[in-house]
């Protein structure tokens, strides 16, 4: 049986007396520079309270069942699970049913777990649930994870994104515009698109962004016909100019920014430097 082991605070103790031993003269900002030698050092070092084995081979001994229903009571018991566990859950066959029963909690941190885990081990059973998190979840990074889970397989997901896009509330359609940025080659997807860039002012540079993702050249018009409005700032002028030049299209217009507060930091820093 796993044990439930603080290994947040196992590591404290274990960098404390490692410092001591070998940095005694670094400056504090040389430890933090060196710190993921101290990391590669307690990864590998054994320890009585992990039965005499390394946090690495002591995760790694177990099924991942066994590791899985570890995470649970360690969420459970309010002791943060530890990196190892994660990451030999993550690489083990197994253990995705259990996980899966945090999804349904109404935990912000367990389903957060939840969908790292699952999408880290590149499960595809829950991709319903993740798009009802983003049309319907609280919980803000539940969403956002769900929608890196959704883009990761957005060819999949495609048809139903396009389908709820339909019914969702205003404040998450950006979240599936985002999602059929990622996908290729569908009419329905550009349109969708081109009319949230132009229904958006507010949000320009997002939404150019993804449609310099999405890759169709078409955009261009759109995107030119936009950096030509002189209700843009600075910022949406470079963001507007990156898009039409990724695209394949060139920008020859100048504005005059002597007055906009971003371009004048900007020059500042450049002048700084």
């Amino acid at each position: 049986m796993i044990k439930i082991i603080d290994t947040d605070k196992l590591f404290q103790q274990f960098a404390t007396e490692y410092v001591k031993k070998n940095a005694v003269n670094l400056t504090a900002e040389e430890i933090e520079e060196n710190i993921e030698l101290i990391f590669t050092a307690f990864a590998n070092t054994t320890f009585s309270e992990l039965d005499g084995l390394s946090p690495v081979k002591y995760y790694d001994s177990f099924s991942a069942d066994e590791l899985a229903l570890a995470l649970i009571e360690h969420l459970n018991s309010g002791i943060a699970p530890s990196a190892y566990l994660c990451e030999s859950l993550a690489e083990k066959e197994g253990g995705e049913e259990i996980i899966a029963g945090l999804l349904n909690e109404n935990d912000e941190e367990k389903i957060s777990y939840a969908i790292n885990l699952l999408n880290d081990k590149g499960s595809k059973n829950y991709l319903d649930k993740y798009l009802d998190f983003i049309l319907n979840s609280t919980y803000s990074s539940v969403v956002e994870l769900s929608t890196e889970a959704l883009i990761s397989n957005a060819e999949m997901v495609k048809e139903r994104v396009l389908n709820a896009y339909g019914i969702a509330k205003l404040d998450r359609k950006i979240n599936l515009v985002e999602i059929l940025s990622y996908v290729k080659d569908d009419e329905r997807a550009f349109k969708i698109l081109i009319d949230e860039f132009n229904a958006n002012p507010d949000k320009m540079m997002i939404y150019a962004s993804y449609l310099s993702r999405y890759g169709d050249e078409r955009a261009i018009e759109v995107l030119t016909l936009a950096i030509s409005s002189d209700k843009i700032d600075y910022a949406d002028y470079q963001e507007l100019k990156c898009a039409i030049e990724s695209l394949g299209g060139e920008v020859d217009i100048k504005k005059d920014f002597s007055k906009d507060k971003a371009f004048l930091s900007v020059k500042n820093f450049k002048i700084e430097n």
